[in-house]
């Protein structure tokens, strides 16, 4: 997850300083989102000492 997000922001540090065109401001506000995405995430890890996860497959409708 960390590489992920040092991979992200260095794409973020090369786009262009004048966002000019519509595929520039969206892939600033893609590559934006997906940094606070991953900034969340780490949070999370990093507060939760231990997670859990239930392979069970019990809740999932099976219609």
């Amino acid at each position: 997850l960390k590489n992920r997000y040092e991979d992200t922001f260095a794409e973020y540090q090369r786009l262009p300083l004048r966002l000019e065109t519509a595929s520039i401001i969206m892939k600033k506000k893609d590559l934006t989102n997906e940094l606070d995405n991953i900034e969340r995430d780490l949070d999370f890890l990093e507060k939760h000492q231990k997670i859990f996860i239930d392979n069970s497959n019990s809740h999932i409708n099976k219609d």
